[in-house]
C-alpha cells in the first residue's frame, strides 16, 4: 500500500451499520498522512457509480469530511501543503459540480487560525459555507446532529389546508 494512498470504504453506506463503523474507527490509528483530495476523488467515483444511466437522477448526496488537520502527504509542498490543499479544493469542486454538498468538521481547528481558514474554504467550495469546530466526542455528536437536521429535513405536503387553525 502506498504511503499516502486514497482512503477506502471499509463499511458500506447503509442503515444499521453504526456498530460496524464504530468497530472500524476503533481499529484505526492516525499515521500523520491525510490524503484528503485523493480520498474525496474516490468518494465522487463511488457516488457516480450509483447512476444506472447518465441521465439518472440520484437522491441528494452529501459528504461529511471530518479531519484533525490539513491535508498532507509526504513529498508535497511544505507551505501549508499547498499542493494537497489545491487537490482537496479541486475534489470538493468536482463533488459540488456533481450536486454533492460537503460538510466539514475540524477537530481542534478553532485553535489554529490557518487550519480554520482552510476548512472554511473547503466548506464554502462544498456549498455549506462554514466548517464545524469540535473538541471532543460529545461536541462531534452535537455537530453530527446539527448536520443531520439540515440534510434530513422532514416535511409533509397536504392535499388541502387544515380546517383547524391551531394545526
Amino acid at each position: 500500500v502506498p504511503e499516502c494512498a486514497a482512503g477506502t470504504q471499509r463499511v458500506p453506506v447503509a442503515l444499521s451499520t453504526a456498530t460496524a463503523i464504530a468497530s472500524e474507527l476503533d481499529m484505526t490509528q492516525p499515521t500523520g498522512r491525510t490524503p484528503t483530495g485523493p480520498t474525496l476523488e474516490v468518494v465522487l467515483k463511488q457516488i457516480q457509480s450509483k447512476k444506472v444511466s447518465p441521465d439518472a437522477v440520484l437522491p441528494p448526496q452529501y459528504v461529511l469530511l471530518v479531519t484533525d488537520g490539513a491535508p498532507t502527504c509526504p513529498g508535497m509542498a511544505t507551505t501549508m501543503n499547498a499542493e494537497a490543499h489545491q487537490a482537496t479544493i479541486a475534489a470538493i469542486d468536482a463533488l459540488a459540480k456533481a450536486g454533492v454538498k460537503t460538510f466539514v468538521i475540524g477537530y481542534d481547528a478553532s485553535v489554529d487560525p490557518m487550519l480554520a481558514a482552510q476548512l472554511t474554504e473547503y466548506a464554502k467550495h462544498g456549498g455549506t459555507n462554514n466548517f464545524f469546530a469540535v473538541q471532543d466526542g460529545p461536541s462531534l455528536v452535537e455537530q453530527f446532529t446539527a448536520i443531520t437536521g439540515v440534510v434530513a429535513e422532514c416535511g409533509y405536503l397536504l392535499d388541502k389546508k387544515p380546517d383547524d387553525k391551531n394545526f
